[in-house]
């Protein structure tokens, strides 16, 4: 999904990756001979294949952390079930990069991970951008009080004239914007 690419970004994310277990280690060996850190987090075997898992690719050379400073408190931390995490430091500040999969046939493991993530945050003490695939509108996410937990504004993909998008998940059913931003600062 990234492929010849890979040596012009210093950090992508993917969610709902679908990467077995078993090319985990391809994946990491692929990367490593290009700079590249990769995590991920596995996807769940279900009946019809793979759903979810989260993946990172991080370019350790520039100031990003693949892993929790010493410092933090130990509720910190860089993954859980479905999302992965990585640290970017610029010169005045630290931002915590998310990128997540809520799987809402389980509603107890979408908690928990927003809990994860809010621990991390605040842990930290860092601005965070959680990028999701929400499996729920942007309303839907305000409504549960998300965002304000978060303590963030969502941030909904736009078009190449700075649109906001009317759908990142199109089926015959139903098409609606399910893919966007947390932004705290």
């Amino acid at each position: 999904w990234l492929g010849k690419k890979v040596k012009e970004v210093d950090v992508a994310g993917k969610v709902e990756s679908h990467l077995r277990p078993e090319f985990d280690a391809k994946m990491r060996k692929y990367f490593r001979s290009r700079g590249r850190v990769f995590r991920c987090t596995p996807p769940r075997i279900t009946q019809g294949g793979t759903s979810g898992g989260a993946c990172v690719i991080s370019n350790p050379g520039k100031e990003i952390l693949n892993d929790i400073p010493s410092w933090a408190d130990e509720s910190a931390r860089l993954g859980g079930p479905d999302w992965v995490g990585v640290i970017v430091r610029t010169r005045r500040t630290s931002i915590l990069l998310v990128f997540a999969y809520f799987n809402w046939n389980d509603p107890a493991r979408c908690h928990t991970m927003m809990n994860q993530i809010i621990n991390t945050k605040k842990a930290l003490g860092y601005p965070a951008i959680l990028t999701a695939d929400f499996n729920k509108t942007p309303e839907e996410i305000k409504e549960m009080g998300w965002a304000e937990l978060f303590q963030g504004d969502i941030q909904v993909p736009t078009d190449e004239y700075g649109e906001p998008l009317d759908w990142t998940c199109r089926n015959p059913q139903n098409s609606r914007v399910i893919d966007f931003s947390l932004v705290s600062w």
